[in-house]
């Protein structure tokens, strides 16, 4: 996965430097919505700064790597997501978030857009449940 990351700056016109990596792995490996300060306590003792964890949140979500998500109190969170067009489950337990490939689609689109008088250009959508360990431990 990092060398398809690495490609992706690259082909932008950025590296994939020590510090891009291990925050990039750290954000992939959280499986869930982190803020820039949550990443950052997670990396503690790494040798990165927590302004290389926000500008680096910021251009994976520029990338389409990942998913900014304003949270209350202003602070965005971020989620490591593969760029193709895909939905999220996400457990209202643990905060555990998985990619999900089933779509509405168009059918969905076509109808918000004869309610609603817009021109529906893209679209995300998250289902909200208890994932299975959560289920157990509950």
């Amino acid at each position: 996965m990092l060398d398809d990351d690495a490609a992706r700056l690259q082909a932008r016109g950025y590296r994939l430097t020590g510090p891009r990596r291990v925050i990039i792995a750290a954000l992939r490996d959280a499986g869930r919505y982190c803020t820039a300060s949550q990443l950052y306590e997670r990396l503690r003792g790494r040798s990165v700064g927590l302004a290389s964890v926000y500008r680096t949140l910021e251009l994976l979500a520029d990338l389409g790597l990942a998913e900014r998500r304003a949270e209350a109190g202003g602070e965005g969170s971020f989620l490591y997501c593969s760029p193709r067009h895909h939905h999220h489950v996400v457990c209202t337990g643990c905060g555990t978030v998985r990619e999900i490939d089933a779509c509405p689609g168009d059918d969905l689109a076509r109808a918000v857009e004869r309610e609603t008088d817009f021109r529906i250009d893209r679209h995300k959508l998250d289902f909200y449940g208890v994932c299975a360990g959560c289920r157990t431990t509950g």
